[in-house]
């Protein structure tokens, strides 16, 4: 129950509409009233909330339309769209290697041996946290045909395999993971990204928090401080540093440099996805040419950088339906 500061009373649909085009938004009142009934108005807020003059946040500026604050609301959720796609196929290439050289090394329940992780973690512990899971999930009921079939023919087993657990977890399970393995294992994974083992970690944690924006269906990409990402140190540099360079040193925070550790992510996983151009190709959409780029920290080369275009000429994901 309120404590009688808040004041505010809730409206209808009508009236939520109607305080709207009061305030300057110009609009078709049916158009807007049946927007609204689908999308809260506290979550178009965000998307309009850039089109409120900065010195009276009660007043939209001149000429704004409801159309310009519904492209931005249609671009976003399109990118959340694209960048999901992007996680998943991270989060499962980085999932598979991690768990294939565990096993190879230790077996299929190694992963319950405290010494087999040596990431020194005092808040963590990963291994004891995995051995804990996985007997719950194993004790409970998972209506998935497969591990219910695992179940029926291991009716003993308290445990599951390492690859089969794995796959119940979590990006961030993923990530803990990673980071948990011997270092000889995660160089190995890391190898073909040719980075270190922290950055990797920086970018799995900035990862970590798009994904669950972007699960929430939550606004992306005119967040100001999403994550600040580490990167390579300038004397070992793969070709798409600068760009994200300057994006990280004037923009920190912002989806810029996570788009494109991203794509330098999927170039290595994927590289025939395609992705890069999709991306690039609903940047590049006219129908959302009211969005502006620098608000997710777009520096003004950003179409210079090698990674940006590698893909554009064949885009060979899309064109052979590669995964």
């Amino acid at each position: 129950m309120s404590d009688g500061y808040f004041l505010k009373p809730p409206l209808s649909f009508s009236a939520q509409a109607e305080k709207l085009i009061s305030e300057g938004l110009l609009a078709d009142k049916d158009n807007l009233v049946s927007k609204l009934k689908v999308v809260n108005y506290d979550r178009l807020a965000w998307y309009w909330y850039g089109f409120k003059e900065t010195d009276d946040n009660l007043r939209f500026e001149p000429n704004t339309t409801f159309e310009m604050v519904w492209q931005s609301y249609r671009f976003d959720r399109r990118l959340r769209l694209l960048v999901m796609d992007a996680i998943e196929r991270v989060e499962i290439a980085i999932r598979t290697q991690v768990v294939n050289f565990h096993v190879l090394r230790y077996g299929a329940f190694g992963y319950l041996k405290k010494s087999n992780f040596k990431y020194p973690n005092r808040v963590f512990d990963t291994g004891k946290a995995l051995n804990r899971f996985s007997v719950e999930y194993c004790q409970k009921s998972m209506n998935d045909p497969l591990i219910e079939k695992y179940k029926e023919n291991y009716s003993e087993e308290k445990y599951f395999p390492f690859w089969k657990l794995v796959e119940l977890l979590n990006f961030g399970w993923m990530k803990n993971i990673f980071l948990a393995v011997d270092n000889d294992i995660s160089a190995e994974i890391i190898k073909p990204f040719d980075i270190r083992k922290d950055i990797m970690k920086s970018w799995l944690e900035s990862l970590r928090i798009v994904r669950n924006i972007c699960a929430h269906h939550s606004r992306l990409f005119n967040r100001r401080k999403l994550y600040d990402v580490k990167m390579p140190p300038r004397k070992h540099s793969p070709d798409w540093y600068e760009p994200v360079k300057i994006a990280t040193s004037v923009n920190k925070g912002k989806l810029f440099p996570i788009l494109t550790i991203l794509g330098y992510m999927l170039k290595v996983i994927i590289p025939e996805s395609g992705w890069m151009s999709r991306l690039t190709e609903l940047l590049e959409n006219k129908n959302f040419e009211i969005v502006p780029k620098n608000i997710m920290g777009f520096p003004e080369n950003w179409e210079s950088s090698p990674l940006w275009n590698f893909d554009k000429k064949t885009d060979q994901g899309v064109k052979n339906g590669n995964p």
